[in-house]
């Protein structure tokens, strides 16, 4: 009998003796670490792994040294799990932790380096713009309008929302935006929801900054009634307009103005959403000119009102020259102890100071102004600037008895400024609906109408034109319309 021989390797005596020897176990896959390990807070990190992972999504978390979690995309590719921020990164040390598991293909999970993953972004944050959720502040339950407010810079045409809650995500660009407001309508609803869901809650984030704004929590009972527009008014002062509409219900106004040459203003986003709201144009609008104001109405339910079309007819421009100066008083125009009326041609007996400073104007024009139809403002440039709206003036003089309704034909009226002129390098400008009537400079630069500076005498503290236009120093009259004749050479 012939004898046999087993040689070999341990498994080939393994299996002369009738037995197997197992296969030595797989080494665990291992996540090598993050790279790079200093990024730009836009730019995204990898995870890079010692092999392929298995298909699926990848669930894992970014946070800042304090523990907050930093809003971050994931994705895998091959042996690499791409990790993006939403917007950006905090300028911080950051750490990646795993919801879940990575797995491999073959189901082993994925083994974390000593120390866990962590990265260092850096570069300088940009300050995070402001902006909340202005309106609604109550829940109608087929929801179709927001109303942002913030930052004006932010609220620009690429903006958008995202309201998550019941359902996927709902986003939405701005519909309009002006004066630091924006409104939003929201698009069609998912499934059988026709825009929100009723009873319930949704987050709103302002992208692309993924800010949190705040909360719409929806009502049970569902709106189908149009609303009713109870009036509409509008109302001029000088190239501005204010809309005015009454409603039955809160309601979303939009519109624009348009000239019967076809020439149109939007009209800006509402301050609220109200059953009363007010809406102003969005640029200057021409004087002398008619308008129609057209309207679009509609319910926080998207549900469309009536608004019947108005009117309205801006005020003609009129002519108005700067006659008189006193930047730097001698005597106690503003009555402060004695006198009767403030700055009329007799001052008073009190201290003087910045509050006796005066500017006389004289109306040109053929007719009385209205001047809270016309918003004359009177602008000082100086090392203070300062705006007058001269209806709104400290102190008004109407030298020949007329008033803030009628501002009689060559009239001379007395402003007193606010804050203080400059006794010299000023710039006094008169405007009415954003269209330049006149202007003195008094100073050094070339050009200026008069050097100004401190009176000559005791008497002519008062820089006026005389009867030739000349700017010189002259006695004050003010009230009276008439050029200065007691002047001396500047």
């Amino acid at each position: 009998m012939r004898r046999l021989t087993c040689i070999g390797l341990a498994a080939g005596l393994a299996g002369c003796l009738g037995y197997s020897v197992p296969e030595a176990p797989a080494a665990a896959p291992q996540i090598l670490g993050v790279r790079p390990e200093r990024v730009a807070l836009e730019a995204p990190v990898q995870l890079v792994l010692s092999e392929a992972l298995a298909p699926g999504a990848v669930a894992l978390r970014v946070l800042d040294e304090a523990g907050e979690e930093v809003p971050a995309l994931a994705r895998a590719q091959g042996d690499l799990v791409e990790v993006a921020p939403r917007v950006r990164w905090p300028a911080a040390r950051l750490s990646v932790e795993l919801v879940a598991p990575l797995l491999a293909a073959d189901g082993r999970p994925f083994v974390l380096p000593e120390g866990g993953l962590q990265f260092l972004a850096y570069g300088e944050v940009p300050a995070v713009p402001r902006v909340r959720l202005h309106g609604p502040f109550f829940g109608p339950m087929n929801l179709r309008w927001l109303l942002l407010e913030g930052d004006e810079a932010a609220l620009s045409a690429d903006a958008s929302v995202e309201l998550s809650g019941q359902g996927p995500p709902i986003s939405a660009g701005l519909a309009a935006s002006g004066g630091g407001r924006a409104l939003v309508r929201l698009p069609d609803g998912r499934g059988s929801c026709p825009t929100l869901c009723p009873a319930a809650r949704y987050r709103v984030r302002f992208m692309p900054e993924d800010l949190d704004v705040g909360q719409v929590d929806t009502a049970s009972a569902a709106d189908t009634a149009p609303p009713r527009v109870a009036w509409v008014h509008a109302q001029t002062r000088g190239a501005a307009v204010t809309v005015q509409v009454e409603a039955d219900e809160p309601v979303v106004v939009q519109g624009f103005l348009r000239s019967e040459a076809g020439d149109e203003v939007p009209l800006g986003p509402p301050e609220q959403v109200a059953t009363h709201v007010w809406l102003t144009a969005t640029a200057p609008l021409s004087p002398e000119t008619r308008y129609e104001v057209r309207l679009e109405v509609e319910d926080l339910a998207g549900n469309r009102g009536e608004a019947a079309p108005v009117w309205i007819h801006t005020p003609a421009l009129p002519t108005v020259a700067i006659t008189e100066v006193v930047a730097s008083p001698l005597r106690d125009w503003s009555d402060s102890a004695g006198g009767e009326v403030p700055f009329d041609p007799r001052p008073g007996t009190g201290a003087v100071n910045d509050n006796d400073e005066w500017v006389e104007l004289v109306n040109l024009s053929p007719a009385p102004v209205d001047l809270l139809a016309v918003a004359l403002e009177l602008r000082a440039q100086d090392s203070s600037p300062s705006v007058t709206i001269v209806d709104g003036a400290p102190a008004l003089f109407f030298g020949a008895g007329g008033g803030l309704r009628a501002w009689l034909p060559g009239e001379a009226l007395v402003v007193r400024p606010r804050g203080s002129l400059a006794q010299r390098d000023l710039r006094l400008e008169l405007y009415a609906a954003g269209v330049l009537l006149d202007a003195v400079a008094l100073g050094t630069p070339v050009g200026a109408d008069h050097p100004g500076g401190a009176p000559p005498d005791t008497s002519h503290e008062a820089v006026a034109r005389d009867e030739v236009g000349r700017w010189r120093w002259c006695l004050p009259t003010p009230g009276d319309p008439r050029p200065a004749t007691a002047c001396v050479a500047p």
